[in-house]
C-alpha cells in the first residue's frame, strides 16, 4: 500500500456576508467586521459586518411582526422549513468551496 500526499486546493477567497432584515438586504458595507474562521483550518473564510443598535432594533421589530404568523405554522412544517434553510446554507457553503 502506498500513501500519496494530495495537494490542498487553493484557499477560497474571503466572502463578505450580507445582513437580511425583513427581506431587505443591508449589504456588506465597509466598517467594523468580525472574522469567521474555518474551525478545521486556521483560515479566515468570511467577514461579517458588526451591526449597531438601530439595526438590531429593526431585526427585533421584524421578528416581533413575523411571530404571529410563524407561530400559527404547525410545528412539523416549521421544522421542515428550518431543515430546508439549513440544507440551502450547506449547499451554498459547499458550492463556495468548490
Amino acid at each position: 500500500m502506498s500513501v500519496t500526499e494530495q495537494p490542498h486546493p487553493a484557499a477560497s477567497p474571503v466572502r463578505h456576508a450580507q445582513t437580511l432584515i425583513a427581506d431587505a438586504s443591508l449589504g456588506s458595507l465597509p466598517g467594523d467586521t468580525a472574522d469567521v474562521e474555518n474551525p478545521t483550518k486556521p483560515r479566515k473564510t468570511i467577514d461579517i459586518r458588526r451591526r449597531g443598535g438601530a439595526e438590531v432594533d429593526r431585526a427585533v421589530q421584524a421578528a416581533n411582526l413575523a411571530f404571529p404568523a410563524w407561530s400559527k405554522v404547525p410545528p412539523r412544517d416549521r421544522g421542515w422549513l428550518v431543515l430546508r434553510v439549513a440544507e440551502a446554507l450547506w449547499n451554498a457553503a459547499t458550492t463556495a468551496r468548490a
